[in-house]
């Protein structure tokens, strides 16, 4: 007989960065793209507190 262990739970997240930046090309000149700050580190952390 196989003894009673405690629960354990797990969840997983898949998060993807992904935008389309080319809808703002006239917008914000793509040669700063990469200098704009990402958000998605920040969010999710927001979201699983």
């Amino acid at each position: 007989m196989l003894a009673r262990s405690s629960l354990v739970n797990a969840m997983t997240v898949d998060v993807e960065d992904y935008f389309q930046v080319q809808a703002f090309a006239g917008v914000i000149d793509p040669a700063t793209w990469d200098s704009i700050p990402r958000r998605v580190e920040a969010n999710m952390d927001r979201i699983l507190q």
